[in-house]
């Protein structure tokens, strides 16, 4: 029996399979090579069996729990991208877009099985099918459930060790602010579109994490963290702007860029209580900001970062 390890947001994550899974392409490896944990003492907090498939296994007497669909115009897809069904007193989540896999977890998310489509002709699975497939849902249910923290659509930093997040929908700037300040000087990146933020002991913390967007040229500081001191909500503007938030304008801009657990009320009330949290402990600003590098320039000045 195969097994390796995972820690993404410092949740350990066991992964057995009685295959190993494929060599990948050097760059393909690139982006999920900083999350693999070598020598791990003690337990897990996830276990995941996984299982290549020609055919993906179906259950019945499943009940629909919440559906995804993705119709963006910048993504030029449309339909079907996951549903999570309850079946009992387990979970089942099934893609068919992408990476095509079926997950069955336990109640709350600690143990799974993940069945992953092989290609055609292939011996096993690749892991960049199950990072990029089923472990992002995953980790999005598990943090919210455990209340642990939420995972939040945004770019975030590291500078002078302190974490700085740049909260925004697509096409709003996340991907340009990483590469404006990954150009600074004594900046490292840790993600430009997927951020956990949770507690660690009675701290907030940010971590990066293999869910990158546009830009990718930081994989050597990809699963960092640093401690929660600056939000900022971005967007696109003729000038460079900052403006303080109150913190029901900060949560009105918060909330739409979490993935919470729609389905389930306590997880819901959770992500809620969290966010106000973040917002009371955490400075929250409005950032307009241009395209270059005056942007990094006036965020500095204005607030002395």
């Amino acid at each position: 029996m195969f097994q390796c390890f995972l820690e993404i947001a410092g949740i350990r994550i066991r992964i057995k399979s009685k295959h190993r899974f494929m060599e990948e392409d050097p760059k393909n490896a690139r982006r999920y090579e900083s999350f693999v944990k070598k020598n791990v003492k003690g337990e897990s907090d996830i276990e995941l069996e996984i299982e290549g498939v020609t055919k993906l296994p179906t259950l019945k007497n499943k009940k629909v729990l919440f559906e995804v669909r993705r119709n963006l115009p910048a993504d030029k897809r449309s339909g079907f991208d996951w549903i999570i069904y309850q079946v009992g007193e387990e979970y089942l989540i099934e893609s068919r877009a992408g990476e095509k896999y079926n997950a069955v977890f336990n109640s709350d998310f600690t143990k799974g099985k993940v069945y992953i489509k092989k290609a055609k002709g292939s011996s096993s699975w690749k892991m960049t099918q199950l990072i990029f497939g089923p472990l992002q849902i995953m980790i999005m249910h598990y943090i919210a459930i455990h209340k642990l923290g939420v995972l939040v659509h945004s770019s975030g930093i590291r500078h002078n060790k302190e974490g700085i997040l740049f909260v925004g929908a697509t096409r709003q700037g996340k991907s340009t602010s990483a590469r404006l300040w990954k150009a600074a000087a004594g900046v490292e990146v840790l993600n430009d579109d997927r951020i956990v933020v949770r507690r660690v002991g009675k701290e907030l913390y940010m971590f990066g994490t293999p869910w990158h967007g546009d830009f990718s040229d930081y994989y050597e500081t990809i699963a960092s963290s640093a401690p929660l001191k600056k939000l900022f909500f971005i967007y696109h503007h003729p000038q460079n702007k900052i403006l303080p938030l109150k913190s029901i304008e900060a949560f009105q801009r918060f909330f739409p860029n979490t993935f919470p657990i729609f389905w389930d009320r306590e997880s819901m009330d959770f992500t809620a209580d969290f966010l106000c949290e973040v917002l009371e402990r955490v400075p929250a600003f409005s950032l307009g900001f241009l395209k270059e590098q005056s942007a990094v320039e006036h965020v500095r000045r204005e607030l002395g970062i």
